[in-house]
């Protein structure tokens, strides 16, 4: 499945949880489920499930996750146990760790990446 096809099903009636547009949170965000991030996000965030951060998201922390699809912006490190995708939006400033990774054309990281078995 490709990252927007997947990304599509994490949204508004959608996902099992939904951080709209305008939203703020501030701490630690833990997800057990499948989530969307459309507003600002600040502190860390630990997902047991895919994760999403839409075009209008903002992410300003460590994220532990199983998968992610980013489409916005994150300044902090990325970790994920399956996969992370970063759209044509995507702005990373950190560093990516993920036994797969896949970067769309236009997309924007300052950081390492690795990728592989092992990287988790």
């Amino acid at each position: 499945m490709s990252s927007s096809a997947r990304a599509a099903e994490i949204g508004p009636g959608g996902g099992e949880s939904f951080l709209g547009e305008g939203t703020s949170f501030e701490g630690l965000l833990v997800l057990p489920h499948a989530a969307r991030i459309d507003g600002h996000v600040r502190g860390e965030v630990k997902a047991q499930g895919a994760l999403c951060i839409g075009p209008s998201g903002t992410v300003e922390a460590d994220l532990a996750v199983a998968s992610v699809v980013v489409e916005g912006r994150v300044r902090g490190d990325l970790r994920a146990t399956a996969s992370i995708a970063l759209g044509p939006g995507a702005r990373v400033d950190g560093d990516l760790a993920a036994p797969r990774l896949s970067i769309a054309e236009g997309a924007r990281v300052n950081g390492r990446c690795r990728c592989g078995a092992g990287h988790a």
